[in-house]
């Protein structure tokens, strides 16, 4: 019974030096995050460092997806089928200084794969100059 006990106890100790150490390790973390070393800078406002230089467009992207359908009747509609082409422009327009890149992804619910991209290319199609 006492070899039972000091195993337990042991385990005990164990659990309770792991647990405590997660919940120090967290609360630092947190500290460490939300702390502002630069008095009178809100952390949004500050510039991230890109995680890779060499990419094309370092920074915040936005991104768009449209969940269409060939078979749908407000994707077919044509004033909708011309809205969601210049949605990428009207993006540009609106948010083009905020961000690195803009990009729109079109999704199609078809059950053929071909309908749902031929349906795709006509859309972004409408949306070219």
């Amino acid at each position: 019974m006492n070899a039972l006990l000091r195993v337990w106890g042991r385990r005990t100790a164990v659990l309770a030096a792991l647990g405590g150490s997660g919940i120090i390790a967290y609360s630092a973390v947190g500290a460490l995050r939300w702390s502002n070393p630069v008095k009178g800078v809100a952390p949004a406002s500050r510039k991230s460092v890109p995680v890779n230089p060499f990419a094309s467009a370092n920074g915040s992207h936005l991104v768009a997806f449209i969940i269409t359908a060939s078979d749908c009747g407000w994707s077919t509609q044509p004033s909708a089928m011309k809205a969601v082409a210049s949605l990428r422009r009207r993006l540009l327009e609106t948010y083009g200084t905020s961000y690195a890149k803009v990009t729109v992804v079109g999704v199609a619910l078809d059950q053929d794969i071909g309908e749902g991209m031929a349906f795709l290319t006509q859309i972004a199609a409408q949306g070219l100059p």
